[in-house]
């Protein structure tokens, strides 16, 4: 963790799997970090304690390639190696949906719209699936035009564009208004 003032670091959180991690996201209020681990599991830390408050083991124990709190920080989405997405009760510590990208090569990214009902998943296969989470049912799949693997999904603020960043050095803007309820 860095004081992005001072440019130090303030505290060093070590990877308990020592597979290295992936990815980090801040839950809403910045108390809580989520490291996901090449070993297939996702850390919660306290940011004020740095201690885990919660490990969440992949149940495929595949490497978790990415992780987003959505909105509210009830829900975690975890993506992983085999193309799967999980999404997390945060206080129950309990799956509550696996979206399951077809024909995956794995997941590289995942990100939540900004009001939460969209979930997109940016997979190494070349397409970015778009899921409705209250029916946890695929509303689109949008096919990357240039290259074989999308790593990077990002939501405009007003979530109707959806940029999608490739293995070749591209990155598209995507109209989604049509493709989500």
């Amino acid at each position: 963790m860095w004081d992005v003032a001072t440019e130090k670091i303030t505290a060093t959180l070590t990877d308990p799997g020592r597979e290295g991690v992936d990815y980090v996201a801040y839950g809403p209020g910045g108390t809580t970090l989520a490291a996901a681990d090449g070993n297939g599991s996702t850390y919660l830390w306290d940011v004020a304690t740095k201690t885990i408050t919660a490990t969440l083991t992949d149940p495929r124990s595949e490497g978790v390639d990415s992780v987003a709190y959505g909105p509210g920080g009830t829900t975690l989405a975890a993506a992983d190696y085999n193309g799967s997405t999980y999404l997390w009760d945060v206080a129950t510590r309990k799956v509550t949906a696996t979206l399951m990208d077809p024909g995956s090569k794995g997941v590289d990214y995942v990100a939540y719209a900004p009001d939460g009902t969209t979930l997109a998943a940016a997979d190494t296969n070349g397409s970015t699936y778009l899921w409705d989470i209250a029916t946890k049912t695929m509303t689109a799949t949008l096919t990357d035009p240039g290259s074989d693997g999308v790593y990077y999904v990002a939501f405009a603020p007003g979530g109707r564009t959806l940029a999608a960043a490739d293995s070749n050095g591209s990155a598209y803007l995507w109209k989604i208004a049509s493709h989500t309820s």
